[in-house]
């Protein structure tokens, strides 16, 4: 299965360079790439999610398919793990923090050397060029390789269980490749269906649960321009939080806007701006997880770090200054004020505390 992703993927990328650049209607500059990969992973995780419905429609006849134990239920707890193992599907060129790439030994991220390939013109297409695709490659399963061995590990999943998420994402994964139309682009041709190409090369029973997902694509997965018009009003909303400002580039705040979503924060749809209070409530969501806060700094390039960091630390001094004048009112009950206070505290530098420890005394709490 491994070989016939790597197949797979070493021939997209040798077509997708006939693709010039004025020829394209997507993808036009790498952050646009990177939309493209998000959208992807979202309609892998939505084709993952209903392949599994199926399988629980007809538990009889897919248990087999899957080598499913008859004893094992195909319930939700099943499902969630799923989605979570889906969750981490091409980490290899979407994971830019840098201790991802300290821990898997790369200097730089993935995406890049992957762009880097895919904006190549057709007369700049050597040997040494296509040798440097198939260790690209190579590089990127070898990563994604060890996310899933480390998810395995971590939840001590049994043999069958590991096959079971292994041909469940690659189902979804070549059915969105097959059926996402940024694969016309970046082959310089129209993309067959997966079941199309994999016809005589694929277990029949995984095939034909393959062809019938194929069959709801376009009810089920989101395009590359709804998705990219999706991400750009989350990050709309972060950019007006005035909190970060230029410190961050946008790879930074598409992560910002992952992770905000997996603590719990729900981004409001502009009507047809952003209101003041949507931007409010941002800021409070931030400002009520200072540890999240802080950890904003993983995601600022080093060449503004410095600047990033004073940023920080001055939206936190900002909120400890509005808690304190909220206590002062009667707005706030002293027990609250000092417990929000102790959480700021935590993740302040030497200057900050200065600063707040002249803002308690001024309140005299």
């Amino acid at each position: 299965m491994r070989e016939l992703h790597q197949l797979i993927l070493i021939l997209s990328l040798i077509l997708c360079s006939a693709t010039t650049a004025d020829e394209r209607r997507f993808v036009f500059n790498e952050e646009d790439f990177y939309i493209h990969m998000k959208n992807h992973v979202n309609n892998v995780e939505v084709g993952s999610t209903r392949l599994y419905e199926m399988i629980r429609e007809n538990p009889e006849k897919y248990r087999e398919v899957f080598k499913i134990p008859p004893d094992v239920p195909l319930d939700d707890e099943l499902r969630d793990l799923i989605v979570e193992f889906i969750r981490k599907h091409d980490q290899s060129k979407l994971n830019t923090t840098k201790e991802f790439l300290q821990y898997h030994q790369k200097h730089k991220p993935m995406i890049s050397q992957l762009y880097e390939i895919y904006a190549i013109k057709p007369s700049e297409l050597t040997p040494e060029i296509k040798e440097k695709m198939k260790s690209t490659v190579f590089a990127i399963n070898e990563v994604d390789d060890k996310v899933a061995i480390d998810f395995f590990e971590s939840k001590k999943l049994p043999e069958w269980k590991q096959n079971l998420l292994r041909d469940i994402e690659k189902l979804a994964d070549l059915w969105d490749r097959g059926g996402n139309v940024v694969g016309n682009e970046e082959m310089g041709r129209p993309v067959s269906k997966a079941s199309e190409f994999l016809e005589g090369k694929f277990p029949e029973g995984k095939l034909e649960i393959l062809k019938r997902l194929e069959g709801e694509y376009d009810q089920l997965a989101t395009s590359y321009h709804d998705y990219k018009k999706r991400i750009n009003k989350k990050m709309l909303l972060v950019r007006k939080s005035g909190i970060i400002l230029d410190s961050l580039d946008d790879y930074a705040v598409y992560h910002m806007v992952d992770r905000f979503e997996q603590i719990g924060f729900k981004f409001p749809q502009p009507e047809p701006i952003f209101s003041s209070r949507d931007i409010n409530v941002f800021r409070e969501f931030l400002f009520e997880n200072p540890r999240e806060l802080k950890d904003l700094e993983r995601y600022i390039p080093e060449h503004k770090l410095l600047e990033g960091r004073l940023m920080l630390q001055n939206a936190l001094a900002d909120y400890a200054y509005h808690l304190g004048l909220s206590a002062k009112r009667g707005g706030m009950p002293i027990s609250e004020f000092k417990r929000k206070m102790a959480q700021v505290k935590e993740y302040m530098d030497k200057r900050s505390m200065k600063l707040l420890r002249s803002l308690e005394s001024l309140c005299a709490f």
